[in-house]
C-alpha cells in the first residue's frame, strides 16, 4: 500500500492554486508511463508501472479533460500485489474538478473512493466523500472550506503542469493543499536547485530538484523526506521521485512520454 501512496504523493509536490488560462503544458493524448523500484539492501526490484493519459471528454454536457492514471505491480514483485485506477473529470479550461474516482484492488481486498466536488454561497470550496471498502456498507461524508480549496492528487498533478518556475531560486518555498480520502493536508515543498539527472531509459534530463518532508500520519512515518525532480521546461513533467523508508527505498522513474505539448528538455548525447 505504501508504494501506492508515496508514488501518488510525489506528482503533486508542485502545486498552487488553479488559475483559469486558455492554454495548458498538456493535451489530450499525451501519456506518461513509470516504473516504480524498491531497494532492499543492494538489489533494485521493479515493483510497479503507472501510465498517466489525458482524455477530450464532458462532464454533465460541460467540455472536459479525463485525467487518469492506472497503476498495476510488476510481475517480478510478488511480495505484494495491486492494481489501481483513478481518474477525475476537470474543466478543460479552468481545471477546476467536478468527479474524482479511484478504485484499489488487492487480494484480498478493495476499495472504491468517490469524490463529487461542489460550491455554494457559504464555502469556496466542498466535496461530498464515499468510500466503499470490501463488503463493507458505503461511509459518507461532506468537507468544506471557505478559506482554502483542497484538490484531489490528479487535479494537483495537473495544475503543477501550468507552474511558472523560470524565477524561481534556491530554498524557494510552496505550501500545497490537498484532500486524501476525506482528510486536508498541506505539504511544503522546498527549491534545491537545477541539476541534470540520467534515468535508465538511458536518456539525461535538464532537471529541477524538491524536496519534501511528508506529512505524518496515516500515510507516512514521521519527517520522511521525498526528493523530487522536474523536467526544467514547460512540461513540468515529473521525472524521478525518491524516498527512504524504515526498510530500503522507494524510485520512479519516467519511462517514456508521448505527444507532449512542448519538447522535454532531454540533454543531447555526446558524438
Amino acid at each position: 500500500m505504501k508504494v501506492k501512496a508515496i508514488f501518488i504523493v510525489a506528482f503533486c509536490l508542485l502545486a498552487t492554486n488553479i488559475q483559469a488560462q486558455e492554454n495548458h503544458a498538456f493535451k489530450a493524448g499525451e501519456r506518461l508511463q513509470y516504473d516504480v523500484f524498491f531497494n532492499w539492501g543492494f538489489i533494485w526490484l521493479t515493483a510497479a508501472r503507472f501510465d498517466f493519459t489525458v482524455q477530450n471528454t464532458t462532464y454533465n454536457k460541460t467540455p472536459a479533460y479525463r485525467l487518469q492514471m492506472a497503476g498495476r505491480t510488476a510481475r517480478a514483485f510478488s511480495m505484494f500485489t495491486f492494481t489501481d485506477t483513478t481518474k477525475v473529470y476537470v474543466n478543460r479550461k479552468t481545471l477546476e474538478p467536478y468527479f474524482f474516482r479511484q478504485a484499489s484492488h488487492e487480494p484480498d481486498f478493495f476499495n472504491i473512493h468517490r469524490l463529487t466536488y461542489f460550491s455554494n454561497d457559504t464555502a469556496k470550496w466542498g466535496v461530498f466523500v464515499e468510500n466503499e471498502r470490501s463488503r463493507r456498507e458505503i461511509k459518507h461524508d461532506t468537507v468544506t472550506s471557505n478559506k482554502t480549496a483542497y484538490y484531489d492528487v490528479l487535479t494537483t498533478l495537473y495544475s503543477l503542469r501550468n507552474v511558472n518556475t523560470d524565477d524561481w531560486k534556491v530554498n524557494h518555498r510552496i505550501t500545497m493543499p490537498m484532500i486524501f480520502g476525506k482528510d486536508t493536508l498541506s505539504l511544503q515543498l522546498r527549491f534545491m536547485g537545477r541539476e541534470q539527472i540520467k534515468l535508465r531509459n538511458g536518456k539525461t534530463y535538464n532537471a529541477l530538484k524538491m524536496r519534501s518532508a511528508l506529512a505524518d500520519g496515516k500515510m507516512f512515518d514521521k519527517n520522511e523526506e521525498m526528493t523530487l525532480w522536474i523536467s526544467d521546461d514547460k512540461n513540468n513533467i515529473p521525472l524521478m521521485v525518491e524516498t527512504k523508508l524504515k526498510v530500503g527505498s522507494i524510485r520512479a522513474q519516467l519511462s517514456n512520454a508521448e505527444n507532449t505539448v512542448h519538447p522535454i528538455a532531454e540533454v543531447p548525447k555526446k558524438k
